[in-house]
């Protein structure tokens, strides 16, 4: 956890046909496709001045998917083909007559379209939108009002490059078919109303080569040999499903049948690359158990008739497609001499936040892009809820807190959105999936779940789900749903909710004790929007805050609550028998909120010597403490001298926070200095780093083998402890002999502190490693690891090999990173990417192109951020959520000045004491 907003810039760059099929589907049951051989519909033209006026984004409700048919596609497909070609049928409802019907597509080709209604057929003009994802089906007279089926022929482009739509990716000379088709991605695959209220079910006609796999949404229904060495698959009809949630996948993959599991004994399958079927013990073990924790929670089973989870080697996160869950294969794939636990806790709670989504996301769908909280917020709470049952040794409440806390960050932001932030334009889509949506909504979650109450709050989750089952919800539907369990304080309380979902920001509430003879304590409250250092925003905010605080005197400890709706409130301490010798204006860390408690309540509350607070407790506590630094309220020198004594603590989890807050950025930090910080480092950590050591004991507990990387990370790069460097390079040698003779927890600490003060016959050595490693994860450690070396001409090297493709193309982003506390290679890693920007972003996948303005970021100053905003100006309109990450990197820069130039002499002051 690590508040500051001065962190590396760079890191934030780490912050996803021919023709047709030889058969033709079977039509329609419910509306059946006369064609009387009307003759081949005129091929698609791009279209100036269409025939009407298309669509600015939604694309009405005119003409619309039938629930009770829906699709019926047809593809024909070969992972070693760059195009596919298909057919899809579509039963509609036209609700007024229209002479054109809008469907959205983006880069296919219709070679024959037709629209069918009242049992005639007519052949339609397919024209095509310019710069718009658009198709339109025009025909000469109104379509009468009523059923209708349209027939679409048509043929597309598989991506080797981008994560979205259907692409390729080769592993072991082998190559694979997949899709991503969230958030708008399916209308690349084929002409359809992409959008999530447009919820249908879905049937789907595979044709494949002979030798090759292919799994769905649904089970096969039949299989049938046909000429040219294909054979074709017809799955069963899926269950109503928006376009974004359908999937399926080709290729010579292994299948690992893990049995059944939960109270409908649902069918779960690995679906893995050839090969890879021995690393897929850990989720054989972990589906099952996590699948029916989820059941007992929601109340019901599973509700799709099978379960598979799919690996995909070059992939980031994954995808909750009804059935056919798809995860970068690094999350759910590991040897398991490899297992480390940093792998089994990052597994188990993407692989239940990806379950949780069958029932919130999947069964019941939001309406549109603004309410994707419900689908993302609910599966990341619902996540670590489900997690922290089956494993509470792992410490759910901390890491609760660890997530509040990056979506605190990212909510200090004036670009920060709303979780309910207004879809009017693509980008606005493309930016909905960040730490607003996903982090800071299930800390709301959270918090309004405490204050309702857990047991009434899983009842009104259940409701919800009852009653929105296979349809679509908004937010007024769930905050309903719990307001009518809240009893007499439920309207109040979804009135409360509303404030956090509809406006920016996170309150900071203010707390004083008053303690007066014949008066019970009392604290007085008060609220504001905060704002870091160098932020121009308004602090007139107001937010309805279920606010618990605990307090005690001597041995008792009690709790008392209210929800803060005004700008300040006065809560009475009915229980206390004397004035408080301490009091936690966050109890249980379970707010959304700051605290500003006042300087002795604080200092008590930081240090906890007599032990009142749970860990989560004080962890939330020192974050506050470096956001008053942030603000400007406390300076760097007093909390800097919290260090030693937190350093000198037992608990990883506060020796893990003392690293955070001793964790000052490099361009801070004057060269005169420099030596002054890193003697700082080593006097606090390097005794605790050789005591831990490179080599893990029996003795270790999880959360030492978790600070075991971080605290050696830290001591040799930030303090130049030369002794754990020099341990490092002999390990990163070991290594490269033979990875079982390092541990994996440590392994790629090893390599890239080895690199940080290593040299180029080094770098040789891991570039010839990298380009020899059969294991994706070993070879992507060894690209990170040359990022690491202070050698201007190296980190070139790897520019040059970003550009040659030297590497495929989703490991090479990497390359363009830097060491962090290098300016030097800052500011070549600006002028690198600047300079070639053109072809830089052409090799970047379009998920990602606005990743290219964090990493061409240099070091936090004036020019740096003029010349970032100048540059990136009119280029981040064509990067998907481009516009925003501009905002929110100029934002950064901003912020990291006005810290440099408010804390710089606290700063100083503090190291030339030492």
């Amino acid at each position: 956890m690590n508040h500051r907003l001065s962190l590396s810039i760079a890191a934030l760059a780490t912050l996803a046909f021919g023709c047709g099929g030889s058969e033709k589907p079977a039509t329609l049951e419910s509306s059946p496709v006369v064609n009387p051989e009307p003759g081949p519909a005129p091929e698609a033209v791009v279209a100036e001045t269409p025939a009407a006026e298309p669509p600015k984004l939604r694309l009405g409700d005119s003409v619309v998917p039938r629930v009770d048919a829906g699709y019926q596609v047809a593809l024909d497909l070969d992972p070693a083909r760059a195009d596919f070609s298909g057919t899809v049928d579509i039963a509609v409802e036209v609700r007024e007559p229209v002479t054109t019907v809008w469907l959205n597509a983006v880069d296919l080709t219709v070679s024959e379209a037709t629209i069918t209604a009242g049992g005639r057929s007519v052949p339609a003009r397919a024209e095509v939108v310019k710069d718009h994802p658009l198709i339109g089906l025009s025909v000469d007279e109104p379509l009468a009002v009523g059923n209708a089926t349209i027939h679409i022929a048509y043929s597309g482009k598989v991506s080797d490059k981008d994560l979205g739509g259907i692409f390729t990716q080769v592993q072991d000379g082998h190559k694979y078919l997949y899709t991503q088709f969230e958030p708008i991605d399916a209308r690349r695959a084929f002409p359809s109303f992409d959008e999530p209220s447009f919820k249908v079910p879905w049937q789907l006609s595979l044709t494949v080569p002979e030798d090759m796999v292919a799994v769905s949404n649904t089970a096969v229904a039949t299989e049938k040999k046909i000429d040219g060495g294909k054979k074709l698959l017809t799955f069963e009809k899926t269950k109503p499903l928006p376009s974004y949630l359908v999937a399926f996948a080709v290729g010579p993959f292994d299948i690992v049948d893990i049995g059944t599991a939960g109270k409908n004994k649902t069918h779960l399958r690995v679906i893995v690359p050839k090969g890879d079927a021995a690393k897929t013990a850990y989720v054989k073990k972990s589906i099952p158990a996590l699948l029916s924790l989820l059941e007992n929670y929601y109340g019901s089973g599973y509700p799709y008739p099978k379960l598979d989870t799919i690996a995909i080697p070059h992939f980031f996160g994954a995808m909750e497609n009804a059935g056919a869950i798809t995860y970068a294969s690094s999350i759910i794939l590991r040897d398991p001499k490899d297992m480390t636990i940093s792998f089994r806790r990052r597994s188990a709670n993407i692989v239940a936040h990806e379950m949780a989504h069958q029932w919130t996301g999947d069964l019941v769908t939001m309406s549109w892009w603004n309410d994707l909280w419900l689908n993302e917020a609910f599966a990341t709470w619902m996540a670590a809820k489900t997690v922290s049952t089956w494993k509470p040794e792992w410490h759910g409440d901390i890491k609760a807190v660890s997530t509040r806390e990056r979506a605190l960050m990212a909510d200090s932001l004036l670009s920060a959105r709303k979780i309910r932030q207004p879809i009017t334009t693509e980008n606005d889509i493309h930016s909905a999936f960040d730490a607003i949506t996903y982090e800071k909504g299930a800390s709301i979650i959270a918090m309004f779940e405490s204050y309702v109450g857990e047991e009434n709050f899983q009842k009104g989750v259940r409701n919800y789900l009852a009653a929105h089952a296979w349809k679509n919800a908004t937010s007024e539907d769930f905050l309903g749903a719990i307001a009518a369990v809240a009893g007499d304080t439920g309207k109040e309380t979804m009135s409360a909710f509303s404030t956090f979902l509809n406006q920016p920001g996170e309150p900071i509430v203010s707390v004083a004790l008053s303690c007066t003879d014949g008066h019970k304590p009392s604290l007085s409250l008060s609220q504001k929007r905060y704002l870091p250092i160098g932020s121009s925003g308004s602090t007139d905010s107001t937010w309805g805050i279920p606010v618990c605080v605990e307090y005690g005197s001597g041995k008792s400890h009690d709790t008392a609550c209210t929800l803060m709706t005004e700008k300040t409130a006065t809560l009475t301490l009915d229980k206390a028998k004397t004035c408080p010798t301490w009091v936690l204006a966050n109890a249980n860390a379970a707010g959304y909120y700051r605290v500003a408690h006042q300087p002795d309540m604080l200092a008590k509350l930081a240090v906890d010597k007599k032990h009142h607070l749970t860990i989560a407790e004080r962890l939330n506590v020192l974050s506050n403490v470096e956001a008053a630094v942030h603000s400007d309220v406390m300076p760097l020198d007093k909390v800097l001298s919290l260090v030693p004594e937190l350093a000198r603590e037992k608990n990883p989890f506060i020796l893990g926070e003392a690293l955070s807050i001793a964790s000052v950025h490099d361009g801070m930090i004057d060269d005169d200095l420099k030596d002054e910080y890193a003697g700082f480092v080593r006097k606090n950590f390097s005794r605790l780093a050789r005591r831990i050591g490179w080599k893990p004991r029996r003795k270790d507990d999880d959360q030492v083998k978790l600070l075991r990387p971080e605290l050696l990370q830290f001591d040799g790069v930030r303090g130049h402890d030369m002794r754990v460097a020099r341990a490092a390079t002999k390990l990163a040698h070991k290594w490269l002999k033979n990875h079982d003779a390092v541990d994996a927890s440590v392994a790629g600490t090893a390599l890239s502190m080895a690199a940080y003060y290593g040299d180029e016959k080094l770098y040789n050595e891991y570039l010839a490693a990298a380009k020899a490693e059969k294991e994706p994860r070993d070879r992507r450690m060894l690209i990170g690891a040359l990022t690491g070396f202070r050698n201007l001409d190296l980190l070139k090297k790897n520019f040059q090999m970003f550009l040659d493709g030297t590497f495929e193309i989703h490991e090479s982003f990497w390359l363009l990173l830097t060491p962090d506390a290098f300016p030097e290679g800052d500011k070549l890693r600006h002028d690198f990417v600047t300079a070639n920007i053109d072809a830089v972003a052409a090799k970047v996948p379009r998920w990602y192109r606005a990743r290219v303005i964090n990493v061409a970021v240099g070091k936090c100053s004036v020019e740096q951020r003029d010349a970032i905003k100048t540059f990136f100006a009119k280029r981040a309109q064509d990067y998907a959520g481009g516009p925003r990450a501009l905002a929110q990197m100029v934002e950064h820069l901003d912020l990291c000045i006005a810290y440099k130039h408010a804390q710089k002499e606290s700063l100083e002051s503090f190291l030339n004491k030492l």
